[in-house]
């Protein structure tokens, strides 16, 4: 479980997983991207939105096609991290 309780507080442990899930009104889905492009959750905004460090073979793939996978988690925002916790918002551009 990637929430801990305290009292009546929950706060996300250390290296929680992400869980995708129906969306539903609370703060346990809550999120803010800060203008130091860390992504934050509402329940502690000492932990931000982490890449794994390891990358794994995913999907139905096709030999020499690069498709891989990293873990999400939530860690505690840090210099050190900051290469795996850093997001940008990109403007995709239309297709034509």
């Amino acid at each position: 479980m990637p929430f801990a309780g305290e009292g009546d507080v929950l706060t996300i442990r250390e290296d929680a997983p992400t869980i995708v899930t129906t969306c539903a009104d609370g703060p346990e889905q809550e999120f803010s991207l800060g203008d130091d492009g860390m992504i934050r959750t509402a329940l502690d905004e000492t932990k931000c939105l982490t890449v794994g460090e390891e990358a794994f073979e995913a999907g139905n793939r096709e030999p020499g096609q690069p498709w891989y996978r990293r873990a999400l988690s939530f860690s505690t925002c840090s210099d050190e991290l900051a290469e795996r916790q850093i997001w940008a918002v990109v403007e995709v551009p239309a297709a034509s």
